[in-house]
């Protein structure tokens, strides 16, 4: 491969445990290539080599199920691949978003999202034709489901890009504490008749937004604050890209 360690090839193994005091801290990790291999098997890597070295890493628990009372407290932002910072939001309408500062097209970003309650995630595009499409998950194989608890970017291998084509984009999140048919909700997106984005979501969700949430102002992440204890209602948020 390249010099790079995305070029390289990848190989799965198991992290089992970790030590804050071993060089800087470090991850001790099982390979799956016998006893004779490593130590016994397994080997420490160090948390900033695992950091560089590290393409995708996956924890596995049982899916909770939602209760009526689960705090349901959420923050929401978008981190710029290169600079590793938060793209800027601010609030312009009732669950709209603008970029505070124009991105240059081009730039690829990826989705942090904290999360207290179980909550699954879904990411709607809208082309340049005004059409909508899905943005994730990226496909069947990859889950919408955030456990409750802890903070989530996507995959390094996949991001999101501002394209090169006209001055702004928008995307839609649908923050849900049920699993959702999101190929269904895209195609009810797309035969709504709203003049903007943000139109079209209100009418194809009609009924099913929860009145129960407050959104905040914005800044490096959104919000998402909700008192919602009815399980079938869900949260949207739209963020509009102004691009240069």
């Amino acid at each position: 491969g390249g010099d790079e360690p995305e070029d390289w090839g990848g190989h799965a193994m198991t992290a089992i445990g970790y030590d804050d005091n071993l060089e800087g801290g470090a991850v001790q990790v099982m390979n799956s290539w016998g006893m004779d291999w490593g130590d016994q098997g397994t080997f420490w890597l160090r948390y900033e080599d695992f950091n560089q070295f590290i393409r995708e890493a996956y924890s596995v628990y049982p899916i909770a199920k939602p209760k009526p009372n689960d705090v349901r407290n959420l923050k929401f932002g978008l981190v710029e691949n290169t600079s590793k910072k938060f793209i800027k939001l601010t609030k312009v309408g009732e669950f709209t978003y603008r970029t505070t500062n124009p991105i240059l097209k081009g730039t690829r970003f990826k989705v942090a999202v904290t999360n207290e309650a179980p909550t699954y995630v879904y990411i709607f595009g809208q082309e340049t034709d005004n059409s909508s499409y899905v943005l994730f998950p990226y496909n069947k194989s990859h889950s919408p489901y955030c456990g409750p608890g802890g903070v989530r970017t996507f995959p390094r291998k996949q991001s999101l890009e501002a394209d090169r084509i006209g001055e702004r984009d928008s995307i839609a999140v649908v923050l849900s504490s049920k699993n959702l048919d999101y190929e269904n909700l895209n195609s009810k997106i797309n035969q709504m008749n709203g003049k903007t984005y943000s139109e079209k979501l209100k009418q194809a969700f009609s009924g099913s937004i929860s009145t129960k949430v407050t959104l905040g102002e914005g800044g490096d992440y959104i919000e998402l604050a909700s008192k919602e204890t009815q399980l079938d209602k869900m949260s949207i948020l739209v963020i509009e890209f102004d691009k240069k």
